[in-house]
């Protein structure tokens, strides 16, 4: 909390959070974007990105340029995301590639909905509508998107415990274990 004092982020204010690698296919300049869109309709609005990379000039010189420094804040590398995470009201993720996105299943098992494009298997982490939106991959879609779930505060409460949940079921390791044993089994008997 002392590191959100220092960038100026208080109690009262709403933290959109991300965490990846600052590389062309997050697409980060998307992320940027879309949260200035957000930040032009909600003063409240800041938000953080976490991660290291070769875009971070880049990145830092578009925030400036589109001014929103002191609103958008690039924090690096960290080895506390967890930290992070807790900070954060909601997760957007912009990739245009991925497998399936760990730190979508890690931000809703810290009770953080998620805000996602299509990429990968990024749809299959979220329960659409409940614990976080699939969007269009532009910046107008996302914002709107965003903008919708702050205004419905009981939305915002039912999608920061249904993320636990479903992150917990569905990709503990028993889960996985069982569904996998299942995979096995039925294949063994269709090649019977």
């Amino acid at each position: 909390t002392d590191r959100l004092e220092e960038m100026g982020i208080d109690d009262d204010c709403i933290i959109i959070g991300g965490v990846f690698r600052l590389v062309r296919e997050k697409r980060p300049l998307l992320w940027i974007n879309s949260i200035m869109e957000v930040l032009e309709k909600n003063s409240k609005v800041h938000g953080v990105i976490v991660g290291g990379g070769p875009l971070e000039p880049e990145m830092l010189e578009h925030i400036k340029n589109i001014g929103a420094d002191g609103r958008i804040h690039m924090v690096g590398r960290s080895k506390f995301v967890k930290a992070w995470l807790d900070q954060f009201d909601m997760f957007l993720l912009t990739s245009s590639v991925e497998g399936l996105p760990n730190v979508l299943i890690e931000a809703q098992g810290f009770g953080v909905p998620v805000i996602t494009t299509k990429a990968g298997g990024a749809s299959d982490t979220i329960i659409q509508g409940e614990t976080g939106y699939v969007v269009e991959d532009n910046a107008m879609a996302i914002s709107e998107q965003i903008l919708s779930c702050l205004n419905d505060l009981e939305w915002l409460q039912k999608a920061t415990e249904l993320a636990v949940s479903n992150s917990r079921k569905k990709f503990s390791p028993e889960f996985m274990a069982e569904h996998l044993f299942e995979i096995y089994l039925n294949s063994i008997k269709n090649h019977i």
